[in-house]
Parts: structure tokens; C-alpha cells; sequence
């Protein structure tokens, strides 16, 4: 449940990047997503704001603080939507997709910006619900995809394998992981299960193409107030493709007993609405991790190499061009600060801060070939650990409850 795993949050210590531009005199905003406040505070009763956007430094907030949400009814199921410190008292007003509306708060907070201070830099943080569970989307979005699945995991990955090849996003030498053991392979699947888990797959990449379509919004919206050219834009995932589901896939959970899949296929039409809770089959989270082991969930690549896609038309001039270097989340705001020319604070509202532990990646923007800014980077989910240093990367496989001298280990060039 939520109230087991809700529990962390950030430590004052490590202010954000919001609060450390506020106080350069940043107007700053947040929609969607949240999901670092501690499950017991998350109710608008609770009288601490420190762990709510608004204690870490955003101004303007429209979202959810859970880990999910519902995409057509967000304050449902006990997960309400909330506008700056309290409960959004018309949430999700005009019935839309909450992908639709948090771009449409996200664009009204810079608008009001740009029309009473349009000499104030802004600060936008916007976390989509996509595309995590559940994959919810209009069918018009879904039956564009009608038939993409149906030749199901084993060949689309290896297909997809081969596209990034020829896009150069890995090297040609490149040798695609096997299929995992406890995931099925598509030609064993009988008629119904592959009906059913292409027209999945469907609905989700429906979900992402709708989710695209957003950003676009927000995208067209600064070019049409002119300010994209002066725009600096991160956009990232968060972790791998999720395996959460299983080998079936979930349609209704958690709002009720799961169902099975011959269910599943008299309710094709219910996929992707507002009637379903639904995650894809595992399996198909191997085809998103492509080509790396695992997923979400382990510190393998498929669980933590995700795109990053940095655009800045003013700065950047290799438009289009492909970086190898290592980057993890923790270098982007250095490297803002190193573009504003910023110093990391020493003090935030009086407490001490520790010292920033990524590093600027300013200098791979127009240097194709520039050396990596670190080289060492720690992960650990669930107790599984691993490490990266300098081209190598050591896993470990952990057993929780289980002493962690009996750890085993892998070791890879990466």
C-alpha cells in the first residue's frame, strides 16, 4: 500500500533546483506528478508543507501526490488532485485527460508569468502520469495502432534492436540481451493471448503518442509567445519499462480482483478507458528496455539507461546529434547552474547544504566528443545493488531479509 512505501522524502539538506532559482529571483512552477511526500502527510489536513511542492520551492503547484494517478478521474479512489497547499477545489475542471490539463496549468502559470513580470525568468517542472499505470487513452489513439503488436514481443524488439543501430543511438557491435527465462516467448502464446497483449501494447503506444502531443502543446505554446528560442528543456523518463503485471497483465487492479485474460478479450473495447486499471505484460517491458537486461525496478540497464533529450535552439547548434557520455539525473541541475553561472548555495533557509554530487554536462551541448563530467555512480532498489565506474558496471543480486555478504555479483563493460 501506499502508507508501506510512501515514506521518503527530501532531505532539507539537498534543496532543489527550484528553490535555489526562487532565490535568484525565479518565478517557479510545478504540474503534475509529485510523489515525494510521505504518505502521512499527504492529506490537506496535515498541517507541514515542508515535503509539498510548496516547501520545496515552486510557487504554483497543480498535481497529485501519490505515485499514480487515474487519467480521467485523478480525485478518485482516495488520490485527490491538489493546487498549491490544499485540495484542488475543481479538479481535472474540464473533464479532459489529466495529461491534457496539467499542460494546460503549466501553460496558464508561464502565461501569467510572461504577462505581469515578462522580464522574470521562470522554472517549469512537469511530470507527466504518463506512462505509468495505468495506460489510459482515448481510442481514437489506441486504433491508430490497430494490428502494429500483432507480431508480438520477440520479433518487435529485435526489430527495434536493429532501428537503433541504424539510428546510431547504440554501436553497431552492439550484442542484444537474451530473452528472459520467466518470460514467455510470443509464438507459445495461444490465439487469445495474443490478441489481447498486442491490443495492450496498442493502448500504450497510443498513451505515449497522446502524451506527445502534449508537449507539443506546451512547445508550439512558447514558440507562439516567443520564448522557445531562449527555452532550455530536459525531457527525460524516470526509470525503465515497468514489469509490475506479469506475464498476463493487469486490467482492473487495484480497483478490484484481477481478471483473466479470456475476460480480458470480451472487454478489448474497455482498454485504455475510464472502465480499466490496466499495465502491460511483462514481456513487453523487455521490448521497451531494448536492448538492455531487465527492467524497471533493477539496477541492470533496463532498469535505469533511459533517453534524455536536452533542447536549447539558441545555444544548441548540433541539432539532432547523438551523446555517449555518461549522465545521470543528478548532473542536469549543475548544469543549469553552470549555465546561469550560479553558485551552489551554502545555506538554504538557514540549514546547511551538502555539497552538490553531480557534475555541469554543459560542455557535451556543442562538443560531440567531450569528456564525460563523472565517471562513478552508485544505484540501489530494493536492496539491489549496483555500480558504475569508468566503463564497468557490477551488479548485485540481493534476497530481502537476507544478510548481504551472501550478495551474489555480476560484472559487465558497459
Amino acid at each position: 500500500t501506499d502508507g508501506a512505501h510512501s515514506r521518503g522524502f527530501i532531505t532539507p539538506e539537498a534543496g532543489t533546483i527550484a528553490q535555489i532559482l526562487q532565490s535568484h529571483g525565479y518565478r517557479t512552477s510545478a504540474t503534475g506528478k509529485w510523489h515525494l511526500t510521505p504518505y502521512a502527510e499527504m492529506q490537506d489536513s496535515f498541517e507541514g508543507r515542508e515535503n509539498w511542492p510548496s516547501g520545496k520551492g515552486f510557487q504554483n503547484y497543480y498535481g497529485w501526490l501519490h505515485g499514480w494517478t487515474d487519467q480521467y478521474n485523478p480525485s478518485g479512489h482516495g488520490q485527490e488532485m491538489m493546487e498549491g497547499d490544499y485540495l484542488a477545489q475543481e479538479a481535472n475542471p474540464g473533464g479532459d485527460h489529466v495529461s491534457e490539463e496539467i499542460v494546460n496549468r503549466a501553460i496558464e502559470y508561464l502565461g501569467d508569468g510572461f504577462a505581469s513580470s515578462p522580464e522574470q525568468p521562470q522554472f517549469l517542472y512537469l511530470a507527466f502520469g504518463a506512462a505509468h499505470a495505468p495506460i489510459q487513452v482515448p481510442k481514437r489513439y489506441i486504433d491508430r495502432y490497430a494490428g502494429v503488436y500483432d507480431k508480438g514481443w520477440d520479433v518487435l524488439r529485435e526489430e527495434r534492436f536493429a532501428r537503433q543501430k541504424q539510428m546510431g543511438i547504440i554501436p553497431v557491435n552492439a550484442v542484444l540481451t537474451a530473452r528472459h527465462g520467466d518470460d514467455p516467448a510470443w509464438h507459445d502464446l495461444s490465439p487469445v493471448e495474443k490478441t489481447v497483449y498486442a491490443h495492450f501494447m496498442a493502448t500504450y503506444a497510443g498513451f505515449i503518442e497522446h502524451t506527445d502531443e502534449q508537449i507539443g502543446r506546451l512547445v508550439n505554446y512558447l514558440k507562439d509567445v516567443g520564448q522557445y528560442q531562449n527555452t532550455l528543456i530536459f525531457l527525460m523518463s524516470d526509470n525503465g519499462a515497468a514489469p509490475e503485471a506479469g506475464v498476463d497483465g493487469n486490467f482492473t487492479r487495484p480497483y478490484g480482483p484481477d481478471i483473466t485474460v479470456e475476460e480480458m478479450l470480451t472487454r478489448l473495447d474497455d482498454l485504455g478507458s475510464e472502465r480499466s486499471s490496466a499495465l502491460y505484460q511483462r514481456p513487453w517491458a523487455r521490448v521497451g528496455a531494448t536492448p538492455f537486461k531487465k527492467y524497471k525496478l533493477w539496477p541492470f540497464g533496463g532498469g535505469v539507461r533511459d533517453p534524455l533529450i536536452i533542447t536549447w535552439p539558441e545555444m544548441i547548434l548540433d541539432k539532432g546529434g547523438i551523446r555517449s557520455q555518461f549522465v545521470e539525473t543528478i548532473d542536469i541541475t549543475p548544469t543549469v547552474l553552470d549555465i546561469l553561472q550560479i553558485d551552489p548555495p551554502e545555506q538554504i533557509d538557514g540549514i546547511n547544504q551538502m555539497d552538490m554530487h553531480g557534475a555541469s554536462i554543459l560542455e557535451t551541448f556543442n562538443i560531440p566528443k567531450a569528456p564525460p563530467a563523472r565517471n562513478t555512480q552508485c544505484y540501489c532498489m530494493r536492496g539491489i545493488g549496483g555500480i558504475y565506474h569508468d566503463g564497468w558496471k557490477a551488479v548485485a543480486f540481493h534476497d530481502c531479509g537476507m544478510c548481504f555478504d551472501d550478495d551474489g555479483w555480476e560484472l559487465y563493460v558497459v
